[in-house]
Formats: C-alpha cells, structure tokens, sequence
C-alpha cells in the first residue's frame, strides 16, 4: 500500500520552547494533528538570551519534527530582521534537497 502523505513545511510564529514552554501550545497540538495523516516540519525561531544562533532539531514521532532556531536577542531589532527570515529560509532549503515539500503552511 502506497504511503499517500502529504510533506507539510509549517512556519509556526508561536510554539513551545525553552524560554517559555506554554507559548504558541495550540499550535503545537494543530501540528500534532496534521502529523496524524501528514509528515510536518515545524520550523520556529525565536529571539532570546543566546550568544549566536542555535538550531535544535526535536523528532516527536516518525511524522512531526519540530526546528527550533534561537536567535541573539539583537534580531529584534528591524535592521536585522531580514535575517531573521533568511534563518528559516535556510532550513527549508536543507530540509526540500532531502525530500521535497507539497505544502508551506
């Protein structure tokens, strides 16, 4: 029987992480439920009290994975927000060459 899930990029502006575990709970859980039928990569990155930037990469189950990318507390500034997304447009970069995605949410 063909696997007929759907490879799902969700681009989450809240969601639980190190500096506050209820933050964006609710979409966790909506990723949770698409992962029930779809394989999803989270990706969210947040600003917060770290030297350079860090990529934590969380493997819930076989079909959620979760990328948390912290940030310097300096990208909150506009200068730097343009770089911010270049971050997240970097990992789905990585992450299309290994398996393409049929949806960004």
């Amino acid at each position: 029987m063909a696997d007929n899930r759907l490879h799902i990029f969700l681009i989450a502006s809240w969601f639980p992480n190190k500096l506050d575990a209820f933050e964006g709970d609710f979409i966790m859980r909506q990723a949770e439920a698409i992962a029930l039928y779809n394989k999803v990569q989270v990706a969210y990155a947040i600003e917060g009290a770290v030297p350079h930037v860090q990529l934590e990469t969380e493997v819930v189950n076989a079909h959620l994975t979760i990328h948390r990318i912290y940030l310097p507390i300096h990208y909150k500034k506009s200068f730097y927000k343009p770089k911010y997304y270049t971050h997240i447009l970097k990992l789905f970069k990585k992450l299309h060459a290994q398996q393409a995605f049929n949806m960004v949410h």
